[in-house]
């Protein structure tokens, strides 16, 4: 089977045509996974799983067309271009508390960085402002021993998203708990070596990890990142930088 913008190609290789996906060669590889590049979730969730993602998808594309009020993508584009912009904090933090989806900082990390990660604005002029946020993470339990003792007492400020599916489970509470920690802190400790720093957070509940759901986030952090390259006035749909290590590469080759 072969998946690819180029079914010629796939063709000369002696790829049967009727095993052959094809899909438009203007999508973007960060912005693929609702095209057949993403057939394995249709072999591992079967049709229906794979349409509930799809639809899961159309519904936030919708909701983040209505008014600003009720557009979840652009009341986070509000909060990103905030500490981006006028708090002058240069990183986002994404935690995931859900093993499933421990890797969802890969994904916001790509879709964010290599769509705004631009010095140049729409009409070819070099901004003199900050545009693509630095986007680091990890999934929530291991993060505990490796970057919060950071977050908790460090010097530096971030920008910070707090994903879980809402349940009984311990990953849950301790996301809880970790938000209440970082925004009430622990103002009545009299030891300044234990004085934890206040902080904003902000908490994604998704309703379940069925499909739906997780096509939801996705096309949320989507559409986020679009609303962010609106505000800075910068294309979010190409990668010159990306492309150039291309070129180089193929000269070594």
């Amino acid at each position: 089977f072969a998946i690819t913008a180029n079914k010629s190609k796939a063709l000369d290789f002696g790829i049967n045509e009727r095993n052959i996906f094809s899909f438009d060669s203007s999508t973007g590889g960060r912005f693929s996974i609702w095209s057949p590049i993403n057939i394995v979730l249709c072999l591992l969730e079967g049709s229906k799983g794979y349409k509930e993602f799809l639809r899961g998808g159309k519904d936030m594309d919708n909701a983040c067309l209505s008014n600003p009020e009720n557009n979840p993508a652009f009341q986070l584009s509000i909060q990103d271009v905030t500490y981006n912009n006028l708090l002058n904090h240069e990183t986002t933090l994404v935690v995931n508390y859900d093993y499933k989806l421990r890797n969802f900082v890969k994904f916001a990390q790509q879709v964010e960085m290599e769509s705004n990660g631009k010095s140049v604005d729409s009409s070819n002029n070099k901004v003199d402002y900050q545009t693509g946020s630095i986007i680091w993470g990890g999934y929530g339990p291991e993060s505990q021993h490796s970057f919060f003792q950071h977050i908790f007492q460090g010097t530096k400020q971030s920008n910070k998203y707090f994903i879980c599916s809402k349940s009984n489970r311990l990953n849950f509470k301790q996301m809880i708990a970790q938000i209440e920690s970082l925004v009430s802190g622990n103002h009545t400790e009299k030891d300044i070596h234990k004085k934890t720093n206040i902080s904003g957070a902000t908490k994604i509940e998704l309703q379940d990890l069925s499909p739906y759901s997780i096509g939801q986030l996705l096309s949320l952090w989507e559409n986020k990142t679009i609303f962010n390259s609106i505000f800075w006035d910068i294309n979010a749909f190409d990668q010159w930088g990306v492309e150039l290590g291309k070129i180089n590469t193929k000269k070594q080759l």
